[in-house]
């Protein structure tokens, strides 16, 4: 509709335009389908839809057909930045593809890559190191885990954070999981986590974990637990005020 809007506008027919839009729409979601996700290749096959459209819809002009052309270009422009998420497009920022395994990477690449895609958040968290192991723990459900030690009662990261190997097996699954350990990282470097355990155990961990799956959530993650998110949450808003009134 919007493509047709856009053609009657500047003069052209409101059909030709509609139809440009439909089939290069119906083209971005088939290259989709083909696993044709880069920008680039999902805008060249809007366009050659776009303009194919306009023909569809009447359009015979070179004119006409190029703005069908156009009209594709946009759509798959707009379709790439609306279904790509933020955290996709900070893996692609730091030249790597979301859907690639990142089962060969060392440990030490794991660590250089997730200062690369994540540079603010990785810095925040101490700049640590990472640890790749098929179980961690005698948990075989635990994706992550950022380590502290507790000292009578003082929290003090260890630097380290374990990946289980089974999130490498997409770049996406092992920087959703591996930025949700640098917030509970961040949180033990900050000092927020022992303020927050000051008012007990359950209450530092509800309050690390709401960020942690919140972090996910926002950036799109499609192994976000929205689940878990609201749990933890719902005890968060519990203290809230009580953390409030001495500046937290």
């Amino acid at each position: 509709m919007a493509q047709g809007v856009f053609s009657a506008v500047r003069g052209g027919d409101f059909w030709q335009g509609a139809a440009a839009g439909f089939v290069s729409s119906l083209g971005g979601s088939a290259a989709g389908g083909l696993g044709i996700t880069d920008f680039m290749g999902t805008v060249a096959i809007t366009s050659a839809m776009g303009g194919l459209g306009s023909v569809i819809g009447g359009a015979k002009s070179s004119e006409n057909i190029l703005f069908g052309i156009v009209a594709g270009a946009m759509v798959g422009a707009l379709n790439f930045e609306e279904n790509h998420s933020l955290l996709d497009k900070a893996i692609e920022a730091a030249g790597f593809d979301p859907n690639a395994s990142a089962a060969d990477w060392s440990n030490d690449d794991i660590k250089n890559n997730i200062a690369n895609i994540l540079p603010s958040l990785y810095n925040e968290a101490g700049s640590p190191s990472f640890e790749k192991m098929d179980v961690i723990g005698n948990d075989p459900t635990i994706e992550g885990q950022a380590n502290a030690t507790n000292n009578n009662g003082t929290i003090t990261s260890k630097g380290v954070i374990y990946i289980k190997t089974s999130t490498m097996d997409r770049i996406d699954h092992l920087v959703s999981t591996a930025g949700h350990e640098l917030i509970h990282m961040a949180d033990y470097v900050s000092g927020r986590f022992q303020l927050w355990y000051s008012f007990g155990s359950n209450v530092a961990k509800a309050f690390t974990e709401s960020r942690a799956y919140g972090w996910e959530i926002s950036m799109g993650s499609p192994y976000a637990m929205q689940g878990n998110y609201s749990a933890y949450t719902s005890i968060a808003n519990k203290f809230k005020s009580s953390l409030f009134q001495i500046g937290e």
